[in-house]
């Protein structure tokens, strides 16, 4: 799989925008919500909310839909996490930690979003799996994929 550098990751707020130059150094192109740098047109791979910007959630989730939110907490406290994720971001970061711990989280979050992108494809006859790369003889019946998730989601338990 393609590693996530490059992607494009909005900053909202001073702690996430005092991010920029590691996350450039990183390999990520980082784009100030404060400097108008990135068009509405192309959404970002990822967005990093500074701390106390949970109100902005709701907006942002608007916008970009299923984009991965980090919002910051200045302290890690289980009622801070709480709050973060009731808020709807999908993560944490914490900003008063080295940007190491935030890196590991928002290139897993990356590869999340990669691999939710590549097409599944079932057929009555064959099953192909996710990555298109091995063909399956199943005599003519629907296979499910063996990620318990994906079967959950396809038998319509949502």
């Amino acid at each position: 799989m393609n590693r996530p550098e490059g992607a494009r990751v909005l900053l909202v707020g001073e702690a996430a925008e005092a991010l920029a130059s590691r996350l450039a150094v990183s390999g990520h192109q980082p784009l100030s919500e404060s400097q108008h740098e990135f068009p509405d047109s192309i959404p970002p791979a990822a967005v990093l909310l500074s701390p106390g910007s949970e109100c902005r959630l709701e907006e942002l989730r608007r916008r970009w839909g299923a984009v991965p939110m980090l919002l910051g907490l200045g302290g890690d406290t289980l009622e801070g996490r709480i709050r973060c994720l009731a808020s709807g971001a999908d993560d944490f970061w914490l900003s008063q930690q080295g940007p190491s711990d935030l890196l590991m989280r928002l290139r897993l979050h990356l590869e999340i979003s990669q691999r939710a992108q590549i097409p599944i494809q079932l057929t009555l006859a064959r099953r192909i799996d996710d990555r298109g790369t091995a063909t399956i003889p199943q005599f003519g019946r629907v296979v499910l994929p063996d990620k318990p998730v994906l079967r959950w989601l396809i038998e319509g338990r949502v």
